[in-house]
């Protein structure tokens, strides 16, 4: 399996549970899914790391509400998130191609 899939296997275990032991994921995903427990452990690491995931505690994480969105949104709520969160640079570099045609217009 790729980490993607890896990933997506592990934000469908933690979806709906309010938290999971980790060290007990680790083993029953690998036991399941024929995956290397160690490939799980990394792709947890790295999913507390984009913040899709996160540590209630020393043995107890759960998947946050950016992993929920990341994982099982559709893509009109994907979309209007991406321009939620980036409409300064859309709305600032659409000025500047507008101030850039009419200044090239207006040399002509």
């Amino acid at each position: 399996m790729n980490k993607n899939q890896i990933r997506l296997v592990i934000a469908n275990d933690l979806r709906g549970r309010a938290h999971v032991d980790r060290f007990r994921q680790k083993q029953d995903l690998a036991e399941k899914f024929n995956i290397d427990a160690g490939d799980v452990h990394n792709q947890i690491h790295q999913m507390m790391d984009l913040g899709q995931v996160v540590s209630l505690n020393e043995h107890e994480i759960r998947l946050s509400v950016d992993g929920e969105r990341f994982y099982f949104s559709g893509k009109t709520e994907k979309i209007s998130e991406f321009f939620k969160e980036n409409w300064p640079h859309i709305t600032s570099n659409t000025i500047a191609i507008l101030a850039l045609l009419i200044s090239i217009f207006l040399k002509r």
